[in-house]
């Protein structure tokens, strides 16, 4: 075994302190960051005996969401959308492929990322894109919005690896999912993703008024 020189000892040490900072925070005082003011007022606290379905219970083991919504979009003639409002202190459980949690029995052919306009700049609107089924009148949409920092991101992985040095000392971030979904038919998918739209859009503005002070 080879023992460090004396004249690096000095060195060592404070390397040791720096390093029982982070633990110190994290692993004892259970240190988080929030990004929201009131995060209370995007969904209330979920208890699953609520509604106990094998489905939410699911996702309650999945997602691990520690604020919980889900309703319907106003009807006007067209399909049937459901919305979710997700937030939990684990990111990568609310932002890793939230569709395969939400839409079980359905599995998209491709990803990719839509940018809509918005009053304070495009956001990026994750599409997972689904065909129909041989069987099957309708087709499958979902189009969801990741925050993560205050802010909705196009890859929730790089933001957190990114702000991982402030992670060190300000603790882990948490992340909110606003999720729309449906079964339409092929001929209302144009009609159904302007509303899916429409409802993000609103869905973030009220995100920027209850979390931003």
């Amino acid at each position: 075994m080879i023992s460090p020189s004396s004249r690096w000892v000095p060195h060592l040490s404070v390397l040791l302190a720096l390093a029982l900072v982070p633990v110190t925070l994290h692993a004892y005082l259970g240190m988080q960051g929030d990004d929201c003011a009131n995060p209370t007022a995007l969904a209330p606290r979920w208890d699953p005996g609520d509604d106990p379905t094998p489905h939410l219970q699911y996702i309650e083991e999945r997602m691990k969401p520690a604020l919980w919504r889900r309703g319907k979009l106003r009807a006007d003639g067209g399909s049937t959308l459901e919305y979710v409002i997700a937030r939990g202190p684990d990111a990568k459980h609310i932002y890793y492929r939230p569709e395969y949690k939400l839409l079980q029995r359905s599995r998209p052919v491709r990803q990719e990322v839509v940018w809509i306009e918005d009053e304070d700049g495009d956001l990026p609107v994750h599409r997972p894109r689904y065909e129909r089924g041989l069987a099957d009148p309708l087709v499958p949409m979902a189009a969801y919005l990741l925050i993560y920092d205050g802010r909705p991101v196009e890859n929730a992985y790089r933001e957190q690896l990114l702000s991982a040095p402030g992670l060190i000392f300000r603790g882990r971030m948490p992340a909110t999912l606003l999720f729309v979904s449906g079964r339409v038919l092929p001929e209302e998918m144009e009609a159904a993703e302007a509303r899916a739209y429409e409802w993000l859009r609103r869905a973030w503005r009220n995100y920027r008024d209850v979390c931003v002070p």
